[in-house]
């Protein structure tokens, strides 16, 4: 298939001085970095321990991914220093690393030297901030891209809640929803109903492409306007992803559903058959291990991504384009008009000593997460986890810990697509 633009050139990647740039871009207000060019994330689930599982990261190597997202069941033997040292013996500790939980992860996800614990601290290492609790209910922003990173049908609640609210939020063109479990018909295996339509038909209403896994297959959806009838948009190999505009009454959103399930612990028949399948690759098919790479901004084109599907013999199985329709217009924002500002500042007197007073006014509800640095970027406190608050001022009070040196702090306010930062001193 003839691409709808001309490919550029095999781009020369750019990842150890993009992370350079990157991570202060992404700290810095607002937090508006836009997609580079041929930006690439490579998306995998039901990984396991072991050569197939090591050969999927080597390929994601050699297609010079930027980023992965990780839908999901991780290495099914509650080892979680194992998964960790399994990936960076292939991509090294500071690369983006993103994942939801998976129903084989919730032994060991919490805790010290859990999956979280270890997937948190490799964000803290970039500089990455998220909002929530990550891998459940949490949302972060990389490359000028929004993910979204959920739990539904294996932990948390109010998914699909959580996820109109961050995507109504967010001015993001680029927008993931990455979870784990399926509905019964989102699937080509013999999984059942287990997250609810709620969570698909909110990303698809936000504009956000939906990545699954726990099928141990692959599969792609058509662009489909509703989820839960599986209605078809259209059966183009450019898919065009838009946003429901809340002012209007119709529901004008369309997106598409992909199981990336082929990370190397198994691989599955298919059992299900479906009109609104683009695309099948299982045991039927004789099918072997591999990841789903999207190429964002393909070529220079910001609204223009490229999808493929490829395996460790080097087979591409799924080959497609996206063009994002996603506007902030589309989610209720005016770009013409402009919008009011998330706002923080200092309010009590200053420097502090035992306690810190902030006030931040918010243009709109959102989930909040507040984070307090020390000069070497370390996190000293946290709070609010992603909680959401109404529009207005609020007043937040951070009894300062005893064992805080005096010296200089960073406190950063961040809802979904943006961020303020203002600079403590503490004096003890």
């Amino acid at each position: 298939m003839a691409p709808p633009a001309s490919p550029p050139a095999p781009a020369s990647r750019r990842r150890v001085a993009f992370l350079a740039c990157l991570g202060a871009m992404f700290l810095a207000s607002g937090a508006r970095a836009q997609t580079p060019p041929d930006f690439t994330v490579a998306f995998l689930g039901d990984q396991g321990l072991g050569p197939s599982a090591v050969a999927v990261l080597e390929l994601i190597a050699a297609e010079g991914a930027d980023a992965v997202v990780h839908s999901g069941d991780f290495e099914y033997a509650d080892n979680p220093q194992a998964w960790e040292a399994q990936i960076n013996a292939v991509l090294g500790p500071s690369f983006p690393y993103f994942a939801s939980i998976g129903n084989h992860d919730t032994q060991r996800f919490r805790g010290s030297g859990g999956y979280q614990e270890l997937l948190k601290a490799r964000l803290d290492r970039l500089g990455i901030h998220w909002n929530g609790d990550l891998g459940v209910s949490s949302a972060l922003e990389y490359g000028g891209i929004l993910f979204l990173l959920t739990g539904p049908g294996t932990e948390g609640a109010n998914h699909d809640s959580y996820i109109r609210a961050v995507l109504a939020s967010s001015s993001r063109p680029w927008r993931l929803s990455s979870w784990h479990k399926n509905q019964h018909l989102m699937q080509v295996e013999a999984k059942g109903d287990e997250t609810g339509w709620g969570v698909y038909e909110e990303s698809r209403r936000g504009g956000a492409i939906i990545v699954t896994a726990h099928a141990h297959t692959y599969s792609r959806t058509h662009l489909l306007s509703h989820m839960q009838t599986q209605t078809i948009a259209s059966l183009s190999d450019t898919l065009q992803v838009r946003a429901d505009a809340p002012a209007s009454p119709a529901d004008e959103g369309a997106s598409f559903v992909v199981v990336s399930g082929l990370g190397g612990h198994s691989i599955r028949s298919q059992l299900l058959q479906g009109n609104w399948w683009a695309s099948v690759y299982t045991a039927t098919q004789n099918a072997t291990y591999g990841a789903l790479f999207g190429v964002f901004s393909y070529g220079g084109d910001p609204s223009l991504a490229h999808f493929y599907f490829k395996n460790i013999a080097g087979a591409i199985i799924d080959d497609f384009y996206v063009r994002t329709n996603v506007i902030q217009a589309a989610v209720g924002v005016d770009p013409a008009a402009g919008r009011s500002e998330l706002s923080m500042h200092l309010v009590s007197p200053h420097p502090a000593r035992d306690r810190l007073s902030l006030l931040y006014e918010l243009p709109e509800a959102a989930p909040v997460d507040l984070v307090v640095y020390d000069v070497t970027g370390r996190v000293v406190h946290r709070a609010f986890f992603g909680r959401f608050h109404p529009a207005g001022r609020h007043l937040w009070e951070w009894e300062i810990e005893p064992s805080l040196p005096s010296g200089v702090y960073t406190c950063r306010i961040h809802v979904p697509g943006e961020a303020r930062m203002a600079r403590a001193v503490v004096l003890r």
